[in-house]
């Protein structure tokens, strides 16, 4: 403009002049114009952009964030409708795998059961980070926090995407719809954080993290622990006979079978019921006299890494492998337990890596006080076991077992 104004009070110029003044006139409009143009395109493609906030009829409880199906314009009856069908099959944590010890993964986020095409939604405000992945059934996009650098939302099995790249979006903003054609329709939720440096285009540079507390759904039952519990040699497949009371001696990991039902952990079937804990503690105690106290996994606090060999080698801390326990494959994925290595972590202070190195540790028959003796001499000893799910329904169970060192 300022142009433009020492432009129109020059005084009138000879006839050339006045044609590079009116030249200069238009260049100047030209300009101007794409100037709006291209500060209007950064605004529309700045993550940092408001939007106005979507308002939904019926919102869930507070402090929790919708989920992905969730549609904005719910009545009350539809969303009770969304709820009554709410169906988890795999959440954080769970074993998964096939018929080898290194086919085995932690499961990083929710599996919520959708039929394919369903509108997805966004949980949260942000922009969109990323849409990784061309094969169909296998594409995902990443909402990042708006402030937070380096925390975000995945949603894994979607396609027909709303948005794109460095776009902004609010909490119920349309995203995706459901796209696994090659088995069950589900969406995969996972809460993501990035590695220092990486990059959101790189799955190998995301990390896991737990997000069932983010969400709304009732669970008032308690996990499941089968008895009697399973006895191997530190670091091996070698197991104590189970024949009568189980023998042990030397260095020992015990592994227990759990399992989390609930509400939403099972179809109209009854199928399901097999999801992951949020914590486990053990005591083992002798003559009514506790000997040990200890954490296990807390898989609440728990940061699952992405790369295939970092999260096997987790997978085999955290769980025994299927074939190792049984010798036959399950006849249902129903009902299915998980063999957690209890002995293979010593607790969980913050958030933090699971880490391959603790499989070394172990329940030491072995170990000695500072005045030399038996921590545990020879004898019977009870190993009470203490399974908590998300919802804090908390089990406990116990198994007796023979110390019998030389």
């Amino acid at each position: 403009m300022l142009v433009c104004s020492v432009i129109e009070r020059a005084p009138a110029p000879r006839l050339r002049d006045a044609r590079l003044a009116t030249k200069a006139t238009h260049c100047c409009w030209i300009a101007l114009f794409a100037l709006v143009l291209l500060l209007a395109d950064a605004c529309s493609r700045n993550p940092t952009a408001p939007e106005k906030p979507i308002s939904y009829v019926h919102p869930p409880p507070n402090g929790f964030f919708p989920w992905p199906q969730h549609d904005p314009a719910y009545s009350f009856a539809e969303y009770n409708q969304m709820m009554e069908q709410l169906f988890i099959i795999n959440n954080f944590g769970q074993y998964q795998g096939g018929t080898t010890p290194e086919s085995m993964y932690l499961h990083d986020g929710l599996d919520i059961i959708l039929e394919n095409e369903t509108q997805l939604f966004s949980v949260s405000d942000g922009h969109v980070a990323a849409i990784l992945g061309s094969m169909e059934g296998q594409r995902a996009i990443v909402i990042e926090d708006s402030g937070s650098f380096g925390s975000a939302w995945m949603y894994a099995h979607t396609d027909r995407f709303s948005v794109q790249p460095g776009d902004p979006v609010t909490q119920g903003h349309p995203i995706a719809i459901v796209s696994f054609p090659t088995g069950l329709g589900h969406v995969h939720l996972s809460r993501v954080s990035l590695r220092e440096g990486g990059s959101w285009n790189s799955l190998d540079d995301y990390q896991y993290l737990f997000p069932d507390s983010f969400f709304f759904y009732p669970d008032s039952e308690p996990p499941v622990i089968e008895t009697p519990f399973y006895f191997y040699q530190n670091k091996s497949d070698t197991e104590f006979p189970r024949t009568g009371s189980t023998v042990v001696s030397g260095e020992v990991d015990i592994v227990v079978a759990i399992r989390d039902p609930g509400e939403h952990a099972r179809d109209s079937s009854g199928f399901g019921d097999r999801l992951c804990v949020g914590r486990i503690d053990y005591r083992i105690l002798r003559d009514d006299h506790m000997l040990l106290e200890r954490q296990s996994f807390d898989f609440r606090w728990s940061i699952i890494p992405r790369t295939p060999y970092e999260n096997s080698e987790v997978a085999q801390t955290v769980y025994k492998f299927w074939y190792t326990v049984q010798t036959d494959p399950p006849q249902s994925y129903s009902q299915i337990p998980s063999f957690y290595i209890i002995t293979n972590s010593s607790g969980t202070e913050g958030f933090s890596i699971l880490n391959p190195g603790t499989q070394t540790l172990c329940w030491d028959t072995r170990e000695v006080g500072n005045d030399g003796t038996p921590v545990f001499p020879n004898g019977s000893y009870i190993i009470s076991v203490a399974a908590y799910d998300h919802a804090g329904n908390q089990t406990v169970a116990a198994d007796t077992v023979l110390v019998q060192n030389p």
